[in-house]
């Protein structure tokens, strides 16, 4: 179903200038497909712009410019709240150990815990963690080190407020009866 679609939209409303087209199917809570194209010439990204909105098969087309990867997009820092002394250390490589952690924060100031988030059922790595200092002053250097390449991964790096006081965390603060 879907090369036919692709070759329709590549011909009909694109003059055969795709030259990458990555195509997703998600069945999750929604029926969605989604695909990003690249095309040959600006004008045909422009002229594709023209069909949102339009039936395409029975379902109607979203169309829009793409943007970076918020990855690959620096972020600013959150606010950070008095007396915060950890941060959340996040695009980890799933080869991370916490001697890597050590080494890679160590010079931020001293360390007390390194926790790596973990699935609740098959227990494995998630990607992302949390580094808590002895110091406050030591998320100030170590958010000062986001983008930092660790095991070739771009490392995010924010402080992590404790959720409990800004009424964040399990069920968004509010009391269940």
């Amino acid at each position: 179903m879907w090369r036919g679609q692709y070759l329709y939209f590549d011909h009909i409303i694109c003059s055969n200038s795709i030259y990458l087209l990555s195509l997703t199917h998600t069945l999750i809570q929604t029926n969605k497909n989604i695909a990003i194209i690249a095309f040959k010439e600006a004008a045909s990204a422009a002229a594709a712009l023209d069909h949102n909105g339009a039936d395409f098969g029975g379902r109607w087309l979203n169309i829009k410019y793409s943007s970076d990867k918020p990855i690959n997009t620096p972020r600013a820092p959150s606010q950070k709240e008095e007396g915060c002394v950890t941060v959340f250390v996040g695009n980890l490589s799933f080869n991370i150990d916490e001697d890597t952690m050590r080494e890679t924060f160590g010079s931020c100031g001293e360390i007390s815990s390194i926790r790596f988030a973990t699935d609740r059922e098959t227990g494995d790595f998630k990607g992302f963690g949390h580094v808590e200092f002895v110091d406050s002053d030591s998320t100030d250097k170590a958010v000062a080190m986001a983008g930092t390449y660790v095991m070739d991964r771009p490392l995010r790096v924010d402080y992590a407020n404790d959720r409990r006081k800004s009424g964040g965390g399990f069920g968004g603060g509010k009391a269940f009866v």
